[in-house]
């Protein structure tokens, strides 16, 4: 018996040396899948090949795929799913040269034992990249031919062709990105990381909603680049992430959410005009308007204005007025509009010095008169500045109220939203910037009795 064992053994070890392919490629064969960014963590992983199906839980990658599913003529299909994304790579096989060794060396049994082990084939590649990317992870960072992207703690810009190369984005996405229709800055370093910022707490950890908002549209406006005024600090990171929050934590259906960064006067007529469209077109609807930017209030009148970025502080005809704002919506079919305004109408810049040098004091802008089903919180109160908070990277206001949607997962009064906006401005702007800031709210009086119950989704 033993010997018959020692002989079978022999024969093995004899005709595993006569199979070139096996012999020479069988350890080789393994295919690494890499994610980008570096170092995620997958919620699954599926490996298929054929009828045959191999499934993982909380995957970091780098990961090497089944021995299994990398031999063999079949291709093997790899997705990965993280949150509510999922990508799919493809593992094509091609002819093994090895296998054709046979002929002169291995023979029949050669070719016998390549097929079985089906090392007749190889990999095409060894190393794959899976991007977990979601669209709203990609945001304009004002450079041209370059995209940000979010990864882990920072946020990291890359050149679009090197973003196309991966298949984090494709050309429509390129067509659709602003960062292509509204680049401001030429770049002359296509590999290299450009611009980095460290993402705060509320913006990562964004809950999700299963609830849908169908009802509800929404207008931001998030100006940051000026070219007559200096510009206002981190307004574009404000609107980005307020924009994923109405349709992560609000459910509001992604196209109905219009987004338009670094707007001029044409750019915001053109948003409202869409809006008051979609008010008059759909029944029951929902508006909410965020901007974030300068605001200023006419010298004679004290009438505000809301400062697109090719406006001029010392022209009001090339502002737009904020009363048109609030009465054109005002006339809409809205059951209500609700608006967000991280600005100060007073004149004066984020840091408290003022936009249009001539003027040598801030401004109280007189009280605009809301009609319809309007209500509006605003970053300050009389002749206040609305501050950043540089800490996070954010305006203070709009930081507190992306924060408290983070807390509650949106399910929160306007009452309670209000209250904690309030609070928490108040003590940070002492704290941080030893000045007060403190937000208000008002409303039309058809809402003066019933706006502190309403909710935003």
């Amino acid at each position: 018996m033993k010997k018959t064992i020692n002989l079978l053994l022999v024969i093995t070890i004899i005709l595993g040396m006569i199979s070139c392919a096996t012999l020479t490629y069988g350890n080789k064969g393994k295919v690494t899948i890499y994610s980008y960014p570096d170092n995620v963590k997958a919620d699954k992983l599926t490996v298929s090949k054929g009828k045959r199906t191999h499934s993982e839980t909380n995957v970091y990658f780098p990961y090497v795929i089944p021995k299994r599913f990398s031999k063999g003529a079949k291709s093997a299909n790899v997705i990965a799913y993280k949150d509510n994304t999922s990508k799919r790579i493809t593992v094509n096989k091609t002819f093994n040269g090895w296998f054709a060794g046979n002929i002169l060396i291995g023979g029949i049994f050669g070719m016998a034992i390549d097929l079985a082990s089906g090392c007749f084939v190889k990999p095409e590649k060894n190393n794959y990249t899976i991007a977990l990317l979601e669209q709203q992870q990609l945001y304009n960072n004002n450079n041209n031919n370059q995209i940000a992207v979010q990864e882990k703690d920072t946020e990291k810009t890359y050149s679009i062709e090197e973003l196309q190369a991966l298949g984090v984005i494709n050309n429509k996405t390129q067509q659709d990105s602003q960062t292509a229709q509204q680049a401001q800055t030429q770049t002359t370093d296509n590999k290299s990381v450009v611009t980095e910022r460290i993402l705060s707490d509320v913006d990562k950890d964004i809950p999700l909603s299963n609830m849908k908002s169908e009802n509800t549209f929404v207008l931001i406006i998030a100006n940051e680049n000026y070219e007559f005024v200096d510009d206002v600090e981190f307004a574009l990171n404000d609107g980005n992430t307020f924009k994923e929050y109405c349709i992560k934590t609000l459910g509001v259906p992604e196209k109905q959410v219009w987004l338009y960064e670094n707007a001029s006067y044409g750019i915001i007529n053109s948003g409202v005009s869409k809006m008051i469209q979609a008010m008059n077109l759909f029944d029951n609807t929902n508006a909410i308007i965020y901007y974030c930017g300068h605001g200023i209030p006419d010298e004679k009148t004290g009438d505000a204005y809301i400062i697109p970025t090719d406006g001029n502080g010392k022209d009001m005809a090339t502002c737009y007025s904020l009363n048109t704002l609030y009465n054109t919506f005002s006339q809409t079919n809205a059951l209500n509009v609700t608006y967000f305004m991280d600005a100060c109408f007073t004149g004066a810049k984020k840091d408290g010095s003022m936009i249009v040098a001539a003027r040598g004091v801030a401004r109280e802008p007189k009280k605009e008169t809301l009609s319809g089903n309007t209500i509006v919180f605003s970053a300050t109160s009389a002749d206040e500045t609305a501050m950043t908070f540089k800490e996070k990277q954010h305006g203070l206001f709009t930081y507190y109220l992306l924060k408290k949607l983070q807390e509650t997962k949106g399910n929160v009064t306007y009452e309670e939203l209000y209250n904690y906006i309030l609070d928490k401005v108040k003590r940070e702007s002492f704290l941080t910037n030893d000045k007060l800031q403190t937000p208000m709210v008002a409303t039309s009086p058809s809402m003066q009795d019933n706006w502190k119950n309403k909710t935003l989704k």
